[in-house]
């Protein structure tokens, strides 16, 4: 149903005026009654609030590695009120054909959770398998935030700023794929040690 146009007329006065009367009206009432009253800002567009999302996810083909080295790295820039954060990594995978996908959610205010799940695949090799990961999210947030990354619900870093600073940290520890078993992934693991040995010794 369309508005009237003599909603806010009050005896020819101004719209103007009439809308500043129940604004005011509005604010003294929150004051006597200690509430908070938001005035909407209709100058914002419907879609000039973005939610954070993740922009590319690319990896290598899996091969035989060692959990016992890991190497990561992390890249930050800023363009039109967006950071776009990018995270490279290894990750251990239960197949050859395993793939691997990501995604991003807003777990607080400034802070989020970007997720990497791996898919079963079908094992070819008797081996530590691990992907080379390299993820970009675009987060909303210029001046602060904090993203925890996730292989299959495992915490394993922590990426952080805030307005005097940022830093973060990452473990060691590595996740099981979750459709690997148990005595899977004892196997995977000493083959792990026997790959790293074996470089060590220069083979």
């Amino acid at each position: 149903m369309p508005i009237e146009s003599n909603l806010l007329d009050d005896g020819g006065r101004p719209r103007w005026l009439a809308a500043a009367v129940v604004v005011g009206a509005l604010l003294v009432l929150s004051l006597v009654l200690g509430f908070a009253v938001a005035v909407a800002d209709f100058s914002a567009g419907a879609g000039d609030t973005a939610a954070a999302n993740v922009t590319s996810v690319e990896t290598s083909e899996a091969h035989c590695g060692t959990h016992l080295r890991q190497s990561g790295s992390e890249a930050q820039r800023t363009a039109g009120g967006t950071t776009y954060l990018s995270l490279n990594g290894t990750l251990p995978v239960a197949a050859v054909d395993s793939e691997v996908t990501a995604t991003v959610d807003e777990i607080g205010e400034h802070r989020y959770r970007l997720d990497l799940r791996r898919s079963p695949g079908n094992r070819t090799e008797d081996c530590y398998l691990e992907r080379r990961y390299n993820v970009t999210v675009a987060l909303p947030d210029t001046r602060e935030f904090t993203v925890l990354v996730t292989h299959d619900g495992f915490l394993r870093e922590m990426t952080y700023r805030t307005r005097w600073g940022g830093g973060g940290w990452s473990t060691s520890a590595v996740a099981r794929p979750p459709s690997m078993n148990e005595s899977a992934w004892a196997r995977a693991l000493n083959a792990s040690e026997a790959y790293a040995r074996n470089r060590s010794d220069g083979a």
